[in-house]
């Protein structure tokens, strides 16, 4: 079975540390408005719907998203993804109110606060708020209609869209199609509100770059070059989808529809590439299967949870298909401690290609059975999509 060697997983001890600043929480209160199905504390899932939004809705602020992760383990098995038809339970609203008397608004700092984490310099950083927008599909978030088979089949792929979009890659930032910057936010009367608040729903402004102006309706991918991996490339980070709703003269009007990260002014806006799509089936093993280096990850330390992507120096030149999966291994070398016998390979990890380019394509991990997974070891594809 494999296990995860290393760091306590980021969720799970945020979510400790707010348990423990919060008091005995208040009686049950049903919000105005609720949906029918959500009488008695339980929610129905609907295509759309969010941890973050759900939180909004029943315990009046979208940070208290870890309670809900928590009363749900049994059903949620990843906070990013949740699916139609699920049950999920309602767990109390906690009983915090800062000073001034807001119910909640000790809670959320209390959420931002454990929700840090110390970087590898001893500070501290915000973790990435993937889990506070997630989605199973890019449909709109007002489209409550029925599930239908083509998600379900979507559900059990290897590759979700969701898990695609915002899957970094390796690229020259002068090779990409951008065809607009974020200036702001609409509306926006703070200097940095845009860094901390922008949602789901949120207007934007984005500036014209190039000679192709997009059109009302299209859906921009916003991405923003991180670090470098020389020849291979930056790092390109999607931070969120944006449609197209109105355009001006010197400057489009978009509105967030996904979000997968911080958005900032000065991402670039891209064409939105179509998911491939994947079948609903496993990828099937082969043998002696092209071997190739684990450039690294989108940080720079070596991975230890299955949260992390890496990079490989296979694409879609090599025949590498989204779905194919690799193993991570140390090669033969010679023994240490005065031994001189000679060690077989070892794998220490599994790895599932999320996203592919020409050159180089993007890895998940799928299980790890080493705490030696670190850049710069082989990998070779043990099994590929049909």
């Amino acid at each position: 079975m494999d296990k995860v060697i290393g760091r306590t997983p980021g969720l799970v001890a945020a979510v400790g540390a707010v348990m423990l600043t919060w008091a005995a929480p208040l009686a049950a209160q049903e919000p105005a408005g609720l949906p029918e199905k959500a009488s008695g504390r339980e929610h129905v899932v609907r295509k759309g719907d969010t941890l973050w939004d759900l939180a909004k809705l029943y315990l009046t602020n979208p940070f208290l998203w870890p309670l809900l992760y928590e009363a749900n383990r049994g059903t949620v098995e990843d906070p990013d993804l949740i699916y139609p038809n699920e049950r999920l339970v309602i767990p109390p609203v906690p009983a915090v109110a800062d000073a001034a008397g807001a119910p909640g608004a000790a809670a959320t700092e209390a959420a931002r606060g454990a929700l840090a984490t110390k970087a590898s310099d001893g500070g501290s950083r915000e973790l990435r708020r993937t889990r506070f927008y997630p989605g199973n599909d890019l449909k709109s978030e007002r489209d409550r209609d029925p599930m239908f088979i083509g998600e379900e089949l979507e559900r059990k792929a290897p590759v979700k869209a969701a898990e695609f979009y915002a899957a970094p890659w390796l690229a020259q930032p002068n090779s990409l199609r951008v065809v607009g910057e974020l200036v702001q936010e609409a509306g926006r009367t703070q200097p940095d509100r845009l860094v901390q608040t922008v949602h789901p729903f949120d207007k934007v402004y984005v500036r014209y770059v190039g000679g192709a102006r997009p059109k009302v309706g299209d859906r921009l991918l916003m991405v923003q070059a991180g670090r470098s991996f020389g020849a291979a490339g930056r790092v390109i980070e999607p931070a969120a989808i944006v449609t197209v709703q109105e355009l001006a003269d010197e400057v489009l009007i978009g509105e967030v529809s996904r979000q997968f990260g911080r958005l900032m002014p000065g991402a670039l806006a891209l064409p939105l590439e179509e998911f491939p799509g994947v079948e609903p089936t496993e990828a099937r093993p082969i043998e002696n299967g092209p071997v190739a280096t684990l450039l690294g990850f989108v940080e720079e330390q070596p991975a230890y949870d299955l949260s992390d992507k890496g990079f490989i120096d296979l694409g879609r030149e090599d025949g590498i298909s989204i779905g194919d999966e690799l193993v991570a291994f140390l090669p033969q070398r010679r023994a240490k401690g005065g031994y001189d016998e000679k060690l077989p390979p070892l794998t220490v990890a599994r790895l599932r290609v999320i996203r592919v380019a020409e050159r180089t394509a993007t890895v998940k991990i799928v299980g790890v059975e080493y705490e030696s997974l670190a850049a710069g070891l082989p990998v070779q594809v043990v099994a590929k999509m049909p």
